[in-house]
């Protein structure tokens, strides 16, 4: 009897001494120590039935993700497929969701640690895809499952869905979610991003891609010959003139710093006996990102229209009733047309350029071109005194400065991948000599990527 009431005693004090160590948290620290020590896993649901938490930090965990971002948390729910949590700094906010196998490890406040796999051993699967069914609906979601029949995956606002093979037009996975995945929708860079409505920007063409852009006044085609080196060719519908585009692009340490040089070589291909030609070589920079930035260039433009006669200034008289005339100097010409076709030689300019553009959806951008030709030109002037008797015309010309300028504003709408449509409110401004002339040349373009 003394046995059990000295027994009792001494469980009596335990337990007083046990209920102390846990209010003082020294026991709970202890345990998930060593909890933690032998299975990290099991510590987090430990030290939630103790109340654990460090002085002033509210429960706060160390989440790294495979990016290398570290964000301070509150761990609410590890599931199968993602984990729930609350920012640390702001406790009372929303619960926030992110998929498992974008999460590297979890360092809980009490020093445990759960490190996640990066993938599933099944394949692509527990990896961001984009899914666009045959009716064009899009799906973006992680693929936990394909067993060759059906899919499923699982969405942020739609759940789990399961998705017949026979119904899918295709399904891709996101390699990039930060980038591709834009206002809850799927976004592609591909060719079109260097390009803005005539001009383009310094960023490459990938090796393997090509496109096609169609405009109203003709077609044009361009393929990535390497990483960084690219080739077209651009016509109007009735294959003259022909123009050859060539780009080469140049990288920096800095990824939204990009270079660029290009040329376009054209000819009069069939017409005027394909004696004319022209060129436009430039330089480039660009600033931003494929589905934003900005570049400028410059670069000089030469044309020459091929033209054989020249006219001198001065005065022609008509002789045999105006079907044969004499200069001042006495060169006889045959024919009005002979003297009459002034070759205006080569034109050339230096040339100037601004554009951009920026994403204001998934599917749409802004597009901003704008081009400028400053140089000098030949005006030529003629008066013509006609009596019964003769013709006289009196030939004179001068040297006269011109600024021409194209701004081609426009929006960009990329419904898929492989498909986008381009509308431009163009304008063409001219100003020779103090006159001014401008008129509208809205332009009109689809793109194709093959």
């Amino acid at each position: 009897m003394n046995k059990n009431r000295n027994l009792l005693c001494v469980l009596s004090i335990l337990i007083f001494v046990f209920s102390n160590a846990v209010a003082k948290n020294e026991l709970g620290k202890s345990a998930i120590a060593v909890l933690g020590a032998v299975n990290p896993v099991v510590a987090p649901s430990f030290k939630t039935n103790f109340g654990y938490a460090k002085d002033g930090d509210e429960q706060c965990d160390e989440m790294i993700t495979r990016k290398g971002d570290t964000i301070m948390i509150k761990t609410i729910e590890i599931g199968e497929y993602e984990i729930k949590y609350k920012n640390c700094d702001y406790l009372s906010g929303p619960v926030f969701s992110i998929q498992k196998s974008s999460v590297f490890m979890i360092t809980y406040s009490n020093g445990a640690k759960s490190v996640f796999k990066s993938e599933a051993p099944e394949g692509e699967t527990q990896k961001l895809h984009v899914i666009i069914k045959n009716d064009g609906t899009e799906y973006i979601g992680v693929l936990l499952k394909d067993d060759g029949r059906e899919v499923l995956i699982q969405t942020d606002n739609m759940g789990k869905l399961y998705i017949p093979k026979w119904d899918i037009k295709s399904m891709k996975l996101v390699s990039d979610a930060e980038n591709e995945i834009k206002y809850g929708d799927y976004w592609a860079d591909g060719p079109f991003t260097t390009r803005y409505s005539f001009t383009t920007n310094a960023l490459p063409i990938k090796k393997g891609e090509s496109y096609a852009m169609l405009h109203l006044f003709g077609p044009e085609v361009h393929f990535a010959l390497l990483d960084n080196f690219s080739m077209g060719l651009m016509t109007t519908w009735i294959g003259a003139p022909l123009g050859l585009a060539l780009k080469y692009s140049i990288k920096t340490k800095n990824e939204k710093v990009n270079f660029g040089l290009g040329t376009i070589l054209g000819s009069a291909s069939y017409l005027n006996n394909g004696v004319g030609y022209g060129g436009l070589h430039w330089a480039t920079l660009t600033y931003g990102t494929r589905e934003q930035n900005i570049s400028v260039s410059a670069g000089y433009m030469y044309i020459n229209l091929g033209r054989d006669d020249v006219a001198k200034n001065g005065t022609y008289t008509s002789i045999d009733s105006g079907a044969t005339y004499v200069s001042q100097e006495g060169t006889i010409y045959d024919s009005y047309e002979a003297w009459h076709n002034i070759k205006p030689g080569i034109q050339n300019a230096p040339s100037f350029s601004i554009a951009a553009i920026s994403k204001v959806g998934a599917k749409a951008s802004i597009i901003f071109d704008a081009m400028v030709f400053i140089g000098k030109t030949e005006i030529i002037s003629e008066e013509r005194d006609r009596t019964p008797a003769k013709e006289i015309y009196t030939v004179s010309s001068k040297s006269a400065a011109f600024t021409t300028v194209f701004m081609m504003p426009g929006m960009r709408f990329q419904k898929t991948e492989k498909k986008a449509f381009q509308i431009s409110l163009a304008g063409w401004f001219d100003n020779t000599d103090g006159e001014l002339t401008s008129f509208p040349m809205p332009m009109v373009s689809w793109f194709y990527k093959f």
